[in-house]
C-alpha cells in the first residue's frame, strides 16, 4: 500500500470491507455515480479557466481512483484459504486446552 494509505492504518480487515462494499449492488454504482459528478472540461475559452477546470478534473479521477485502489491495492495478497485451524487461536480448536501468553 502507499505511504498515504498506511499513515490512515488502512489495515486488511478494511481493504476486505471495502472491497465488499464495492461489490454489493450499492457498492457498484457508488464509483460510476461519483464520476457523473466530474467537473466538465471546457472546450475554449479563458485558458487560465480552461487549465483551472482540467486541474479539478485530474483531482476528482485521482480521488475516484485512489478509492478504487484502496479496495485492490498492488501490494495486498488475500489470504490463502487453508484446510486447517489457525493454531494460535484457541476458539478454532475444541480440545480443552489454552495457550500460554506471556
Amino acid at each position: 500500500m502507499s505511504q498515504e494509505t498506511s499513515v490512515v492504518g488502512w489495515t486488511p480487515d478494511d481493504v476486505a470491507n471495502w472491497r465488499s462494499f464495492l461489490l454489493t449492488p450499492t457498492g457498484k454504482k457508488l464509483l460510476p455515480r461519483a464520476a457523473e459528478t466530474a467537473t466538465i472540461l471546457l472546450e475554449a475559452g479563458d485558458t487560465n479557466a480552461v487549465l483551472i477546470r482540467n486541474g479539478q478534473l485530474i483531482g476528482f479521477q485521482r480521488a475516484l481512483q485512489t478509492m478504487q485502489d484502496l479496495a485492490y491495492p498492488a501490494d495486498y495478497d488475500d489470504p490463502a484459504p487453508s484446510n486447517y485451524p489457525d493454531l494460535l487461536d484457541d476458539n478454532q480448536w475444541n480440545d480443552g486446552q489454552k495457550l500460554e501468553k506471556k
